[in-house]
């Protein structure tokens, strides 16, 4: 599995991403957009994105 990470430049603001990429082609990609006040480190998505992850899903989420 790759993790990459990095921030993206939007109406002068930086977002940040990170992006679980399977070694192995994945036919499925989930995008987590959390919302105000809740981050991708909250446990209710912290949990998903792990399940996502053994399923072999690529997982891209924006923080």
């Amino acid at each position: 599995m790759k993790i990459s990470g990095d921030l993206i430049t939007s109406s002068n603001k930086n977002i940040p991403y990170t992006f679980y990429k399977h070694d192995e082609k994945s036919n499925c990609l989930a995008i987590i957009l959390p919302g105000t006040g809740y981050t991708t480190e909250s446990p209710l998505l912290r949990y998903t994105i792990q399940i996502l992850i053994k399923k072999d899903i690529d997982v891209l989420h924006v923080n």
